[in-house]
């Protein structure tokens, strides 16, 4: 459900990215920050799992 939710977000970010390249207005600044975040958000998940096999 996360996943999908996730790949929802990302496809209205980019679609706003467009319109906002497509308008005149000054928004491209706040695309390339979810980017960023998108990786965050994965690296957390390989970390715990990786944690376990060290204290083992």
């Amino acid at each position: 459900m996360k996943k999908k939710i996730l790949l929802s977000t990302l496809a209205l970010l980019l679609v706003a990215s467009l319109a906002a390249c497509a308008a005149p207005t000054p928004a491209p600044a706040p695309a390339p920050a979810p980017a960023p975040g998108a990786v965050t958000v994965s690296k957390p998940k390989v970390t715990p799992r990786a944690a376990p096999k060290q204290s083992r």
